[in-house]
C-alpha cells in the first residue's frame, strides 16, 4: 500500500561541515490520491571530496583518498540518523577540475580568456566574463576557468602564512589557473562518464579525476 502523507513542505535538509543532506517531498500525480516516486522525491547528498579530506578544495585527492571520503561521508550521515549504502547512490551531478601551473601570473592570461571559443559542440552555452574568470554554461553543464590561488586567498586569507604555504608553495601563488567542468544533471553525468552510481566512480576514480 502506498504511504499516505499529511504533512507537506518544500524540502527538509541537514548540513554539516562536510556534507549537505536534502530530502525533497513526494510529488502527487494530478488527479490521483497516491504519491509517486520521481526525480523530485529523493534524498540528495552533496559533498566536495577534497574539502571532506583536507578542509579545502585546492589539492586533489587520489583513489585511496576518495575511498576514505566515502567512509567519512557515510559516518557523517549516520551521525545525523541516516543509514545508507552510499556506494549504491546514483550520481546526479559531478564536478571535476585541474590546476595548471602557469609560467607567468595568471592575471596576464585574462585577455586570452576573452577569445576562448564555446567548448560545447552540440548545444549553445551562455558566456559570462568576470575580471579573471570566464564561464560557459547551459542547463546541463558548465565550464569555468579562473585564478585558483587568488580565489583561495580570498576565501582563506585569515589563515596563517605558514599554513597557506603548506598548501600552496609561495612560488605558485598567482600562477595557478583552474579549469572546471560541471555535469549538472544525471543524464549529462551518464553521457560523459558512462557510469551512474558512486561505486563505479570510486572504482574508476583515477580515470574520472
Amino acid at each position: 500500500m502506498p504511504i499516505k502523507f499529511t504533512h507537506y513542505g518544500i524540502k527538509a535538509h541537514r548540513n554539516t561541515d562536510k556534507v549537505n543532506f536534502t530530502i525533497t517531498p513526494f510529488q502527487q500525480t494530478q488527479g490521483q490520491n497516491d504519491f509517486d516516486f520521481n526525480e523530485n522525491s529523493m534524498a540528495y547528498v552533496n559533498f566536495s571530496a577534497p574539502k571532506v579530506l583536507y578542509g579545502h578544495n585546492y589539492l586533489p585527492c587520489d583513489k585511496i583518498g576518495f575511498s576514505k571520503v566515502i567512509e567519512i561521508v557515510s559516518t557523517e550521515l549516520e551521525n545525523i540518523g541516516i543509514e545508507t549504502d552510499l556506494k549504491k547512490a546514483r550520481v546526479t551531478r559531478l564536478d571535476v577540475n585541474r590546476n595548471i601551473l602557469m609560467d607567468h601570473p595568471s592575471s596576464l592570461y585574462s585577455e586570452v580568456l576573452h577569445i576562448l571559443p564555446n567548448p560545447s559542440r552540440t548545444k549553445p552555452m551562455e558566456i559570462k566574463q568576470e575580471t579573471h574568470t570566464k564561464y560557459w554554461n547551459n542547463k546541463s553543464q558548465e565550464f569555468c576557468i579562473y585564478s585558483k590561488t587568488e580565489e583561495f586567498m580570498a576565501k582563506h586569507g585569515k589563515m596563517k602564512k605558514s599554513d597557506i604555504e603548506r598548501i600552496i608553495p609561495a612560488a605558485h601563488v598567482g600562477h595557478v589557473l583552474r579549469l572546471e567542468h560541471k555535469s549538472m544533471k544525471s543524464e549529462k553525468v551518464k553521457s560523459v562518464y558512462k557510469m551512474t552510481n558512486l561505486k563505479d566512480f570510486a572504482n574508476e576514480y583515477e580515470r574520472v579525476s
